[in-house]
């Protein structure tokens, strides 16, 4: 269900609001979140050990991929989906780089407080995508801990020279810097997500997989 829910996010979107108690309303404004439309970016680098990739505000992208200035007051966005995943199995741990990872309880409920970044509890429905997966450029224990808001579950990993290139690179950009936090944060400059690919591979073994590339 992990990997599923990332690839919607990548693809056609996330629509996880309930639409049972949206059909007395008489003007409602909602879309699928998703990377694919632009909207997404970098949120927060753990300067060499890893990114943060999601979709900051969910009614600037709706205004943004409709020519808009704002989403206007009819717009709703999406919650947290439902159920939570903390039960699927934990495939393995954190322990190189290039492993593509999503929050435990799933896509909606990262937390990266503990490198500098977002703080789940914090967030408005709006924000509860700013934070949708990983990407680690080293080892990242941190992420394995048991019952803790900061554990994450790795569904991928990144396969090619070139990306792996480009990760180190987009690890090593300079940070806005925090009191106490000299070395994570969003990047000084924004980086945005342009486009998303979603392609089938096949491993060593001949067995089809699932790849997806900037």
């Amino acid at each position: 269900d992990s990997v599923k829910q990332l690839l919607l996010f990548l693809t056609r979107g996330i629509k996880s609001m309930n639409m049972d108690a949206l059909e007395d309303a008489l003007e409602v404004d909602y879309a699928p979140v998703s990377l694919m439309d632009g909207s997404g970016s970098v949120q927060n680098i753990c300067s060499g050990k890893g990114i943060d990739f999601g979709v900051p505000s969910q009614s600037k992208a709706y205004a943004r991929s409709r020519g808009l200035r704002t989403a206007g007051p009819y717009f709703v966005p999406q919650g947290r989906p439902t159920p939570t995943l903390e039960g699927e199995a934990f495939p393995r741990p954190h322990s190189v780089a290039g492993l593509i990872s999503v929050p435990a309880k799933g896509i909606g409920y990262g937390d990266t407080s503990s490198g500098g970044g977002i703080i789940a509890s914090e967030l408005s429905d709006d924000e509860i995508f700013s934070s949708a997966f990983t990407i680690t450029a080293r080892d990242a224990p941190a992420l394995d801990k048991p019952n803790t808001a900061q554990q994450q579950r790795v569904i991928g990993q990144i396969i090619d020279n070139e990306s792996m290139q480009f990760l180190e690179r987009l690890a090593n950009l300079p940070v806005q810097k925090k009191v106490g936090k000299v070395s994570s944060g969003p990047p000084l400059l924004k980086v945005r997500v342009r486009d998303v690919d979603v392609q089938k591979v096949k491993d060593d073994g001949g067995k089809k997989g699932k790849k997806k590339s900037r």
